[in-house]
């Protein structure tokens, strides 16, 4: 049985999606085939994944940082994804999106998932995508606190593989200003810098149980990516000021795959965060696997 924090505001609520006129949601028809290739703005080049029934904007509560809880019933002839797109003021949606997987089957199965919102978010859009046949129902999105969103990251940790890691006595001596805002606060500003790995690594909503651990900080989460790209890239003086500087980090996370083992360039973003914006940085191991996508070298923005 769930047990659930006293915040829980019902934002959004429906039933049965409807395409009909009027009614808001409206389905996009893919244009790529099954196993064709087209470009996710997050993630770089990846197979099609289909057609995508989309729902009207819901708009953001007024904290930029906000936790919400969606919570829908499936049925997909063939498996699919739900996905979350933030819009800014001017209806532009935001690179930084969110995924997640819906098994194929002939039963309805219950989705439960918590985001959080984006700086520049007013609102967001869901979507239910696949190449066979969607059904959903009972779609329910709310605005909840941080004690919700921790209580479904323990639920996923506990069915997991048991992992016992401890890190060094000193592995925090290198962030000193942030362990100080961290136990002390009032507020930790974080940029995430990199590829749909970091995008990725965002969606877990890890800050929510840094908060818990350290209750007189609130920490804001900026997720600053482009797909398939490291800091190869973010070196550069247009990159560096429209990705990192104009976000004003006190804490800049580097991670991601794509950097294209260039050290030398992931050495030139980290000092010149240290020495131009007087940010701490925090550089993040690549996560194992290999990259299947083929690459294209005419095109810097596709596929390593």
């Amino acid at each position: 049985m769930n047990t659930f924090s006293p915040l829980a505001v019902t934002l959004y609520q429906c039933d049965v999606p409807s395409v009909s006129p009027g009614a808001g949601w409206r389905f996009a028809v893919c244009d790529k085939g099954r196993g064709e290739m087209e470009f996710v703005a997050s993630e770089g080049f990846y197979r099609s994944k289909g057609g995508r029934l989309c729902s009207p904007p819901i708009a953001c509560v007024p904290d930029p940082f906000a936790f919400y809880r969606l919570r829908f019933q499936s049925r997909m002839t063939e498996r699919g994804y739900y996905a979350i797109f933030f819009r800014d003021s001017q209806g532009h949606d935001l690179v930084d999106d969110i995924y997640g997987g819906v098994d194929a089957g002939e039963q309805w199965v219950e989705q439960d998932y918590c985001f959080r919102g984006r700086e520049t978010g007013r609102s967001f859009v869901l979507q239910f995508i696949s190449h066979g046949n969607i059904e959903v129902k009972n779609i329910q999105v709310e605005h909840v606190d941080r004690a919700t969103v921790c209580q479904g990251s323990d639920r996923v940790d506990a069915s997991l593989p048991p992992f016992d890691f401890r890190p060094p006595i000193d592995s925090r001596r290198r962030l000193p200003r942030t362990m100080q805002r961290l136990r002390v606060g009032p507020s930790l500003r974080v940029v995430m810098l990199g590829d749909s790995i970091i995008n990725d690594i965002n969606n877990s909503n890890w800050d929510a149980r840094v908060m818990r651990r350290y209750p007189a900080c609130v920490i804001h989460v900026i997720t600053s990516v482009r797909g398939g790209t490291g800091c190869w890239y973010y070196q550069n003086a247009d990159a560096f000021q429209s990705y990192v500087a104009v976000h004003r980090p006190e804490l800049l996370m580097i991670g991601g795959i794509s950097h294209k083992q260039d050290l030398n360039a992931i050495d030139h973003v980290i000092r010149k965060a240290q020495s131009e914006l007087g940010c701490e940085v925090l550089l993040l191991s690549g996560p194992m696997g290999a990259d299947w996508r083929p690459h294209d070298s005419g095109y810097p923005a596709a596929a390593l």
